[in-house]
């Protein structure tokens, strides 16, 4: 999803191109009439910022890769127009651009339709062209509840492979990432202001990032950061695993 970086008064927010990945219909986004927070995690009020529970890798040496295991306690968001994921990320420098992969409910960016529950998605964020996400990638059935996936971002040949669903499978193969990408995150991204809609549960361990030799390591320490205009998710991390529980 759109990474954003809220700090105080100070946001710093990506810029979108939304793009259909897939061969599906287009949904519009349904927003909510009642009022909200000037400030908030959502998407349907403005400014459309967006709140993180997640671990950031101390380790910011330049990698080909991360991966993990994502298990799903819980992953619902009503239609409502916003959203929520459970996720890996690689990132460049100040998180400028990326990979992600991870699944997701509620809006898909990539095709703005509606997925109820822990939908695979694969994005990226490109100095050339810009955001780009796939959502519900064709043949993939949605993740299970409690069930640990495998999931991996790795440089190979010149492009960055996504590697998930259920049986590890090769999702995405993306020639366009240009940045020198040198830090892991791996966590929760969510829109919702008010928590209401939201059941979000996870645990996202093995967490380890593969060097420019092409070897993986465990992570090691990590910054815990919760964070967002009225968040309302708390993470933890600990032993090369983050956790956190709204709502199941």
């Amino acid at each position: 999803m759109l990474r954003q970086r809220y700090r105080g008064a100070t946001l710093w927010a990506r810029r979108v191109a939304f793009m259909l990945a897939l061969s599906l219909p287009a949904m519009g986004i349904v927003f909510v009439a009642s009022a909200a927070p000037a400030q908030a995690c959502s998407w349907t009020v403005s400014p459309n910022m967006h709140c993180y529970a997640e671990a950031v890798a101390n380790d910011t040496t330049t990698n080909y890769g991360m991966a993990a295991n994502i298990e799903s306690s819980c992953l619902h968001v009503t239609d409502d127009g916003n959203s929520a994921t459970q996720e890996i990320w690689d990132v460049s420098s100040g998180t400028n651009y990326w990979e992600e992969l991870g699944i997701l409910s509620g809006i898909g960016y990539g095709t703005n339709s509606y997925y109820s529950n822990k939908t695979w998605f694969w994005a990226e964020n490109t100095s050339d062209d810009g955001y780009t996400e796939m959502d519900d990638p064709q043949g993939v059935a949605s993740a299970g509840t409690n069930i640990y996936y495998p999931v991996e971002l790795t440089y190979s040949g010149g492009d960055w492979l996504a590697y998930g669903g259920n049986s590890e499978e090769l999702l995405v193969e993306s020639a366009d990432q240009e940045a020198t990408l040198i830090q892991g995150i791996a966590g929760t991204e969510y829109t919702s202001y008010g928590g209401n809609d939201t059941r979000d549960a996870g645990n996202i361990d093995a967490l380890a990032r593969e060097s420019t030799a092409g070897n993986w390591y465990t992570w090691g320490n990590a910054t815990q950061e919760n964070f967002g205009p009225n968040y309302y998710i708390i993470g933890s991390y600990g032993s090369a695993a983050e956790e956190w529980d709204w709502s199941c």
